[in-house]
């Protein structure tokens, strides 16, 4: 019966020790943030460039419009 105890504390203590030690998580974190970043740059490009993109969308709908019958 000691013995058995003995090994259940043991694999208890192995399974405790893999998931304090598991990276796998640590990869996923680093693309959400790097998808942060980059949604957070091209927010803050689209704030800056505004005016400029409304005009240029404006023109291609002028075009897409004097196209239609």
């Amino acid at each position: 019966m000691q013995h058995f105890v003995v090994a259940l504390l043991a694999r208890l203590d192995n399974a405790l020790y893999d998931v304090r030690e598991r990276e796998e998580g640590q990869g996923l974190v680093e693309y959400v943030t790097l998808i942060a970043l980059i949604a957070l740059g091209l927010f803050v490009a689209i704030i800056f460039f505004r005016d400029q993109l409304g005009s240029i969308f404006s023109l291609i709908t002028d075009k897409i419009s004097s196209q239609l019958p």
